[in-house]
């Protein structure tokens, strides 16, 4: 019997028919790349047929760029194989890559190309061992070393950033950073992005990625063999040591941002923003970075965007403000520090910045959670929730002089108000992302009142919670929704432009 699995990518690259082929090198199979689709015939009986899909759904991350599969019967094997370019896959410890460090092969810590160590050259072989596992050994001494090649120029050391390079796929090191496994191999297999992931001990956003190159793959290996698991990329000035080497790189690709959630996948395209999409049509867009930038924008076709809400938050004193803001103010906020004395203290001399009322109110919350780290805490203690729905916030989009705004004063009470009530800070924190899509359904039916809308259009940090992103596909129906992240958390601006 033979099948026909047809697999249809969003990328023209050669690269993936190539893995395919090497995934399925001990079985019968032909691998055939088109313009549009990589087509696999495997000839087997059903056992064999069902090992060989196993060892596919094992080994090749298809979640990133699948656009389509179909499975059928074929009449015959195709009789001649299709030659495909070999590619370098310069993760950790593939297959494909391991000749570089397998010390039985010709090609170990062979990289060409030009070396130098501190101001000397390094040539041939024996040398290059020498220097990269000098490295590594000021490395784990404390030391910093400067990297710099064609394109880059950044500090490895052990000095914690949160800009990570993982110098092994062991499971104990990935998931001390919340990587699965799947994770990795899509991230060392594919593109060799950057991802996206919430520190979980710092309640702060970080960028981890692997090698990109032979050089960088070669030192990863002799750092984990000194028994360093993770290196930090800095902007610091001053190194200890420094490495310099070009003509290494090769077509290594430009690292992309890329956050996982669950089946979702997001890239960072910061050209995603309402006046971009202008001339797609009559759309809405929402931003919901945690920035000034934050709010709801009519996109329309020949007009152009315009931003047509807010949000509003207290000013400068938040626990003199919401006493002022409300009629309840003075025994809510009484009866919060009675009950959370600590938590309190940390309210009333929290300091909010001019302007940036989205950011203030993730602050305030997260304080009033017992959580430290504003947006970032309230995304990973969601994330980390096991629950299917959380209690209805104040979430409200409302108007004022003709201008609309998402009141989250009220939201903040209304906080406050279930927390003096008994519900636990994690069903809290799900509560506010859950809201949030409340807050997005309101907007576009107040929207609808004075222009059609074609679709919605979504960026920025709030893709970070996957109760946003969930409770969004299910809640909005009958309109198109395109989502992406279309700006870093503030702490990774700069981090992320060094090694890419």
């Amino acid at each position: 019997m033979v099948i026909k699995y047809r697999l249809g990518f969003d990328n023209h690259s050669d690269d993936y028919a190539y893995l395919a082929s090497q995934i399925l090198k001990d079985t019968n199979s032909n691998v055939i790349k088109t313009d549009n689709e990589i087509i696999i015939y495997i000839d087997g009986n059903e056992d064999e047929i069902k090992a060989a899909f196993t060892l596919l759904g094992e080994e090749l991350p298809l979640s990133l760029y699948l656009s389509g599969q179909n499975v059928e019967e074929a009449v015959m094997m195709p009789p001649n194989r299709q030659e495909l370019k070999e590619v370098s896959y310069l993760a950790m410890y593939p297959h494909l890559a391991r000749g570089l460090i397998d010390e039985r092969s010709k090609n170990y810590f062979c990289v060409g190309g030009k070396v130098v160590l501190n101001g000397a050259e390094v040539s041939g072989k024996d040398s290059l061992i020498k220097a990269l596992y000098g490295v590594a050994s000021a490395l784990k001494s404390g030391k910093s070393v400067r990297i710099k090649n064609e394109t880059s120029s950044y500090l490895l050391s052990l000095k914690q950033s949160d800009s990570v390079l993982l110098c092994n796929l062991k499971e104990p090191t990935l998931a001390g950073h919340n990587i699965t496994v799947d994770e990795a191999l899509s991230l060392s297999t594919m593109e060799r992005p950057y991802i996206l992931k919430a520190n979980k001990n710092t309640s702060r956003f970080c960028l981890y990625s692997f090698a990109n190159d032979a050089l960088l793959l070669l030192l990863s290996k002799a750092a984990t063999d000194n028994d360093i698991d993770v290196l930090y990329i800095s902007k610091d000035v001053d190194a200890d040591e420094e490495l310099f080497y070009s003509d290494i790189k090769g077509d290594a690709p430009k690292r992309k941002a890329l956050f996982f959630s669950g089946s979702d996948r997001f890239f960072l395209n910061d050209k995603f923003t309402p006046e971009s999409l202008v001339k797609d049509g009559d759309a809405l867009f929402f931003d919901m970075n945690i920035s000034d930038r934050f709010g709801v924008y009519a996109v329309k076709s020949g007009v152009g965007a315009k931003k047509i809400a807010y949000a509003s938050f207290f000013a400068s004193n938040l626990a003199s403000e919401l006493k002022d803001s409300f009629e309840f103010g003075q025994k809510l906020l009484s009866n919060f520090e009675a009950s959370f004395a600590d938590r309190y203290e940390r309210l009333s001399t929290l300091a909010l910045k001019p302007g940036m009322d989205i950011e203030n109110f993730f602050e305030a919350a997260s304080t009033a959670l017992g959580m430290e780290g504003g947006f970032a805490a309230i995304a990973t203690a969601a994330n980390g929730s096991d629950i299917a729905g959380g209690v209805k916030l104040d979430f409200v989009l409302q108007n004022e002089n003709g201008s609309a705004y998402l009141n989250l004063k009220k939201c903040f009470a209304s906080i406050l108000s279930y927390k003096l009530a008994g519900v636990e800070d994690e069903i809290l924190a799900y509560s506010i992302f859950e809201s949030a899509v409340d807050f997005l359904i309101l907007s576009l039916d107040e929207a609808k009142k004075s222009f059609a809308v074609s679709k919605i259009n979504i960026g920025g940090e709030f893709l970070f919670s996957k109760a946003f992103v969930s409770k969004l596909k299910s809640k909005i129906k009958n309109v198109d929704i395109d989502m992406a992240l279309n700006s870093l958390p503030q702490n990774l601006k700069g981090l992320y432009e060094l090694a890419v």
